[in-house]
């Protein structure tokens, strides 16, 4: 994923750099209630899904957290939302895990 700038409220894009490496997307944006930005992803390499949080609106990242991780298989397309406790739920898919063989949805609840 590239991460763009807009210092034009949103005229026009400048390219920033490189968020993350290659198979190492989808991704999800959220503001966290203490104002960081947070990324989560699908990690097509490791196959499972990944963070990054951002406390200066996107300027620096931290390093890659894995969150899942699967033995195989597909994996992304993750959703993240901050529940009023703190947790945050996260949400995806993924196929080819050892329980069946088909697609499904898989959810974690955790912390920073």
């Amino acid at each position: 994923m590239d991460l763009f700038r807009s210092e034009d409220d949103g005229r026009s894009w400048i390219l920033s750099g490189e968020l993350t490496e290659a198979k190492k997307h989808p991704g999800h944006l959220t503001r966290l209630k203490s104002g960081d930005l947070l990324l989560t992803y699908g990690n097509r390499v490791e196959h499972g899904v990944a963070i990054k949080v951002s406390s200066d609106q996107g300027m620096t990242w931290s390093e890659e957290k894995q969150l899942v991780h699967l033995d195989q298989g597909d994996v992304g397309y993750p959703s993240s939302v901050q529940m009023e406790n703190g947790d945050i739920v996260t949400a995806y898919y993924s196929s080819g895990i050892a329980s069946h063989n088909r697609y499904h949805m898989g959810v974690i609840i955790w912390r920073i």
